[in-house]
């Protein structure tokens, strides 16, 4: 079976995805509590398709959130 009329959504998802990973990147940037981030997965590899999800991993500074405010 193939679908139809899901061309154009398609193209557009891997930009969306970049631009999205720019927002986290520049928002986490500013976070004082924030040592570093990684990727993992298929972006991690270099190995993305326009349906890769994002792998975020974020280190903080230890004791810089409280389990128990989330």
């Amino acid at each position: 079976m193939i679908c139809v009329g899901f061309e154009a959504r398609n193209s557009g998802l891997s930009e969306k995805r970049n631009q999205i990973i720019g927002r986290i990147e520049e928002d986490l940037a500013k976070d004082k509590n924030v040592l570093g981030l990684f990727y993992g997965g298929s972006i991690g590899t270099d190995q993305t398709d326009p349906y890769s999800d994002i792998d975020l991993r974020v280190v903080i500074k230890d004791k810089s959130i409280s389990l128990s405010s989330i």
